[in-house]
């Protein structure tokens, strides 16, 4: 009986070699056995033993092939259509009558029609978008303190939005949105030096990890921040004790229109308050019938006063410069009463 035993010729395995290495070689294509003996050479141990022919050769019996990697079919995936917001509809007259008609009173006679038709000619056109309020940027972030506030400091705190002589809690420059929510604070020195930080709000993040926006409405002589108690327990999640936070300044939340409250004044003389703003004023002019003149804040308060030349009578025009730059104007008249919006 013939053996299968392998018998190597150098003269043989130098050709096998050079066939394998030729471009027309199909093992180079094609992972499979070359030569019939393939699979028995490699039961006895000759693709270890042989590998510079074996494994050329024999790929197939000798586990040589070459991975194969399959390249998944891409997949592609359609998004859904965008639909774009329809412009919104012109404002016109659809016929060319409506000018004559509105003259006539058919605005209001006729109502149903006219309202729809003659739109432009009844004034019926909806109103345009108010422009954005310019506030600041969120600042960048300092670590402080926080200790909880005393109860009624709203009222008796520095900055005065909500003192008894300009109506208390009900003062119209005492409604803004972190007030009547009870997101204020007392501010020490770092945010409230001397009353400028008055009115100005931060972004406070304290042990709960919850961030909340309070607004300055008081002066604080130990801790960066003094809060009323509601903000202090949400950012804390205690009672009381002194707590590091983390704080950046931000723009105030605000219900339109700015609004102005005479704190007191003479023929002479003017006190000013001003609330409804995403940052406080750093400057602010009066305009009467006589000119323009500069009011000076107040101490530590929110307060600005002024004798302007030639005296205070009617209505004043107090033109803001904000912290940031922006620019208010409000118009006041002297006769409301202390406490409400001497701009309404």
């Amino acid at each position: 009986m013939a053996s299968s035993v392998m018998r190597i010729n150098p003269v043989l395995v130098m050709v096998s070699l050079a066939v394998a290495t030729s471009p027309n070689f199909r093992g180079s294509a094609e992972c499979v056995d070359d030569n019939a003996f393939c699979a028995a050479w490699a039961r006895q141990g000759q693709c270890q033993t042989n590998p510079g022919y074996m494994l050329v050769v024999c790929k197939k019996s000798c586990s040589a092939c070459p991975a194969t990697t399959t390249t998944p079919a891409p997949t592609t995936t359609t998004a859904p259509p965008t639909t774009a917001a329809p412009p919104p509809a012109p404002c016109v007259d659809e016929n060319s009558l409506c000018a004559a008609w509105a003259r006539q009173g058919q605005c209001q006679a006729n109502p149903g029609y006219m309202l729809v038709v003659c739109k432009r000619s009844c004034s019926a056109c909806p109103p345009a978008p108010p422009a954005p309020r310019p506030g600041p940027s969120p600042g960048p972030i300092s670590s402080g303190t926080m200790t909880v506030l005393g109860s009624g400091v709203l009222n008796t705190g520095s900055c005065t939005y909500a003192a008894a002589n300009v109506g208390g809690s009900r003062s119209a420059v005492a409604q803004s949105p972190a007030i009547l929510q009870g997101n204020y604070c007392g501010g020490g020195h770092a945010v409230n030096p001397d009353g400028a930080g008055c009115g100005r709000c931060y972004e406070l993040l304290g042990p709960t990890g919850a961030p909340l926006a309070v607004q300055i409405v008081d002066a604080s002589g130990t801790s960066t921040f003094n809060c009323n108690g509601p903000a202090f327990r949400a950012l804390s999640g205690v009672e009381s004790g002194v707590v590091d936070v983390r704080y950046r300044p931000v723009a105030c939340q605000t219900a339109d229109p700015p609004v102005a409250t005479v704190v007191h004044h003479t023929r002479w003389y003017g006190k000013f308050l001003f609330g409804n703003l995403p940052e406080p004023p750093r400057s602010v002019a009066i305009t009467t019938e006589r000119g323009t003149s500069d009011l000076r804040r107040v101490g530590v308060t929110a307060q600005w006063e002024g004798s302007p030349p030639g005296g205070l009578a009617g209505s004043v025009q107090l033109a803001l410069t904000l912290a940031g730059g922006a620019r208010v104007s409000v118009h006041c008249r002297l006769d409301a009463p202390p406490g409400a919006a001497c701009s309404r």
